[in-house]
């Protein structure tokens, strides 16, 4: 079994995420988010800070993955990390989506203990 990491990880670019991230046939769902509510007030707003949190692989292998990521605009901070929604509004960890948190929303407790 491979360490989280050498299989997941967010990664922030500014260029087409297919055809480089991922290969132009491969199974992914891309959301143009500009016209989503929670996003709007966002769009022209400039990106003050991005932090990228990572974490080590494991304490017997080398390397780090980056299973969240904080971006700040003006004094907003949107959270990105790896999970996905379950039954009744329950995050859970999730190598292959990205969940989206607005703040004030708290970040889950896994994820913090992570941090």
């Amino acid at each position: 079994m491979k360490p989280p990491g050498q299989t997941e990880s967010l990664w922030v670019d500014e260029r087409p995420l297919i055809g480089s991230g991922v290969s132009t046939d491969a199974h992914v769902a891309v959301w143009d988010v500009s016209s989503r509510r929670r996003w709007c007030e966002f769009l022209d707003e400039p990106t003050t800070d991005v932090v990228l949190h990572y974490l080590a692989w494991s304490p017997d292998e080398p390397g780090f993955w980056c299973p969240r990521i904080t971006l700040w605009i003006g004094d907003s901070n949107i959270e990105l990390l790896l999970g996905e929604a379950r039954g009744h509004g329950e995050l859970v960890p999730a190598a292959d989506n990205v969940a989206v948190l607005f703040s004030p929303a708290a970040l889950p407790e896994w994820e913090e203990s992570a941090s």
